[in-house]
C-alpha cells in the first residue's frame, strides 16, 4: 500500500468516512487509487473482526467499487499506527511508500520507493510483529528525484499471520530520536519522536509481509 491521490473526487467520501468512523485505537486505513483506475482500502489493525467492521462500515453504500486489502498485525506495533494517525492531514499521507512486493521471503531484500520527500530528511522505519523498531536509513539510495531502498529482511522464529509495520518520516533535519532507540519496542520510541518533531513532518505508511 502506498500514497494516495488526494485529488481523486471518488475518494473524498471515503476520506470523510474515515475522519468520521476511525476512532478506536490500533486502527489504521489506507486509501489508494490504483494504477488501473480502481480504489483499494487498506485496513491494517491487530485484530481481524474489527478489520472486517470497519471494512463494511467503510464501503456500505459506496457508489465507487473498492478492493478491500486487511493486513493483520501485532498488538506491539500498534504505536506505530498510532503515531501515523497524529498527521493532520490523515487519511491523505504526504510521503507514499511503493514496495516492488508486498511478500517477501525470509533472507531477501525488501525493495522500493519513497516519494514526497525529496528535499526533507527521510527516515525508513520497520517495526517487525515483535514490535521492535528498526532504523533502515543506511539501505536509502537517494537521487534527484526519488528515495530507493534495497534493505534485507530475515524472519526470526517461526511463520505469523501478522505483517511487519513499514513507517517512512520526512522531516527538515535529522531526527535524534531515531539513533537514539532504534532497537526498542515501539511505544518507547514512537512516543519520543512525535515529541521530538511534532507535526514539523511528512508521514508514509505501508506493510509486508515476511514469509
Amino acid at each position: 500500500m502506498g500514497g494516495t491521490a488526494p485529488t481523486d473526487p471518488r475518494l473524498v467520501e471515503l476520506f470523510d468516512r474515515i475522519r468520521s468512523l476511525l476512532t478506536e485505537p490500533c486502527l489504521l486505513a489506507l486509501p489508494a487509487l490504483r494504477g488501473d483506475d480502481a480504489i483499494q482500502l487498506g485496513v491494517l489493525a491487530a485484530n481481524d473482526r474489527k478489520i472486517s467492521r470497519l471494512m463494511d462500515d467503510l464501503t456500505k453504500g459506496l457508489a465507487t467499487e473498492v478492493t478491500e486489502a486487511a493486513v493483520l498485525l501485532d498488538r506491539r506495533q500498534c504505536p506505530g499506527l498510532a503515531f501515523a494517525r497524529q498527521d493532520p492531514l490523515y487519511p491523505v499521507f504526504g510521503l507514499g511508500i511503493q514496495l516492488e512486493s508486498q511478500q517477501v521471503a525470509s533472507g531477501a531484500s525488501l525493495r522500493g520507493q519513497i516519494s514526497g520527500g525529496t528535499g526533507w530528511y527521510n527516515t525508513l522505519l520497520l517495526i517487525d510483529d515483535n514490535g521492535v523498531v528498526h532504523d533502515l536509513r543506511r539501505f536509502l539510495i537517494r537521487s534527484a528525484d526519488r528515495i530507493r531502498f534495497d534493505a534485507p529482511v530475515a524472519r526470526a522464529g517461526a511463520a505469523r499471520d501478522t505483517h511487519q509495520l513499514i513507517v517512512a518520516v520526512a522531516t527538515p533535519r535529522r531526527p535524534e530520536t531515531v539513533s537514539r532507540l532504534s532497537g526498542q519496542l515501539a511505544e518507547p520510541f514512537f512516543e519520543a519522536l512525535g515529541r521530538e518533531i511534532g507535526e514539523d513532518a511528512m508521514v508514509g505508511v505501508s506493510s509486508v509481509y515476511i514469509r
